[in-house]
């Protein structure tokens, strides 16, 4: 609990908790959301897409007022028991087999690859196949947020990962607006410390990796399209040749050999190469550019944070006697940053700096809150709330009073510089 100018209590880290589980429940519900559609895309499923996004609002319970422990016990149960049903119950089980059959047929449609179906599947209905994607998804969402409260780290690597290796299995890709949102939503959960400005940043970030991508993506050329078939065709043909050497293969006169083909296309593959190239050196500026934009102003603002917490360390001590004397240096640390100089001198001998410096009432205030830092650093009595109230509010005050008197350029640098700032 903080206290404020007025001596009124501030529950400002519950507020900045309470942003985190909520933060960290709808990037899971996201995620949860992007899985499915992802896995829906690579089976030809994009119709219950509607069942899976209802399946990640479970994500939500991790922002109950539970204790850690409890919410451990209540997730991994939950979420255990939502899996199991979903694999017990028959109706929801045959959903999922035909789910899955949905998605064998279609690795062996693209990669001929070739699959021992689930049985019995084919009678399965569309009630069968939500129930399941709903159990499943809702068992799935839960044990996820969990992992997010508990290691945001690896709620943001596991499942981007699966999906990868998911889809390298089945030679399947999924559809390329889901994969980047599953990966945005990823890179945002790894982020330790976030803000509002770093989750634009990523998005931003993604949004401009995957234009980049789709406006790289070459499309397909019909020249080289039929050099490909004919060379594909003259293989072909020799290989019968040789196999089945009684057969005289005919051969059109027009047809121009390979090389000679090779050799009119010469030159739009090496124009086609400088171009990609020039795609690619153009993409890796922009990352790079985009990463500097990114961490750098992010490392340079942690670290002032970290200096700024240093002098107001203290502040929020239960302890009256440890707070007031940290508000009272935390304002001498304001004076000394505008210049007044308190080297070799008492602070009752400074007033007469703290009034050239920065004003005859803020002089007067220091000379009055003196006493009451004396008292608060050197007596053996407990300190009253007033006198913590007191100082809190003077340094408050000192500080918006330095704040609000100096341009912009001054404000850079007490910020930047010092550390300071309202």
């Amino acid at each position: 609990m903080a206290i404020t100018a007025s001596g009124v209590q501030s529950n400002r880290p519950g507020q900045k908790r309470i942003q985190t589980h909520l933060r960290a429940a709808g990037l899971t519900a996201l995620l949860s959301l992007g899985l499915w559609a992802s896995v829906l895309g690579m089976a030809s499923r994009p119709e219950q897409l509607l069942w899976a996004a209802l399946g990640s609002l479970p994500a939500l319970w991790i922002c109950l007022p539970l204790t850690g422990k409890q919410k451990s016990v209540i997730g991994l149960a939950l979420g255990a028991i939502l899996l199991i049903a979903a694999l017990l119950i028959p109706y929801a089980r045959l959903g999922l087999s035909a789910l899955l059959n949905a998605l064998f047929s279609q690795s062996e449609t693209q990669q001929r690859y070739l699959y021992e179906m689930f049985p019995g599947a084919d009678a399965a209905t569309a009630g069968s196949v939500h129930l399941g994607i709903l159990l499943f998804g809702c068992g799935l969402s839960v044990l996820l947020s969990l992992l997010a409260e508990k290691a945001h780290f690896l709620a943001g690597c596991i499942p981007i990962a699966l999906l990868l290796l998911a889809a390298a299995y089945f030679g399947v890709t999924p559809p390329a607006i889901w994969m980047l949102c599953t990966a945005a939503v990823s890179a945002l959960l790894l982020i330790p410390h976030p803000s509002f400005r770093q989750d634009i940043t990523i998005l931003l970030l993604f949004a401009l990796a995957g234009g980049l991508g789709l406006w790289l993506a070459p499309g397909e050329n019909a020249r080289i399209s039929n050099l490909d078939e004919s060379l594909r065709d003259r293989l072909a043909l020799s290989t019968v040749s040789e196999t089945q050497p009684d057969e005289p293969s005919e051969t059109p006169e027009d047809t121009p050999e390979p090389q000679e083909l090779e050799n009119q296309n010469a030159p739009l593959l090496v124009k086609r190469d400088r171009t990609l190239d020039i795609k690619i050196v153009m993409l890796i500026v922009v990352i790079v550019l985009a990463l500097l934009f990114l961490f750098v102003p992010a490392i340079a603002r942690d670290r002032l944070q970290k200096r700024n917490d240093r002098l107001r360390a203290g502040m929020d001590s239960e302890d009256n006697r440890i707070a007031a004397c940290a508000a009272f240096h935390y304002a001498v640390s304001w004076l000394k940053a505008v210049g007044v100089d308190f080297e070799n001198l008492p602070y009752v001998s400074a007033t007469d700096r703290v009034q050239a410096t920065v004003s005859e009432d803020r002089a007067e205030a220091f000379r009055s809150m003196i006493a009451l830092w004396q008292e608060a650093q050197f007596s053996d009595h407990t300190i009253s709330d007033e006198t913590r109230t007191a100082l809190t509010q003077f340094q408050e005050e000192t500080a918006r009073e330095i704040w609000v008197s100096k341009n912009r350029r001054e404000q850079f640098r007490l910020r930047w510089k010092h550390a300071l700032w309202v």
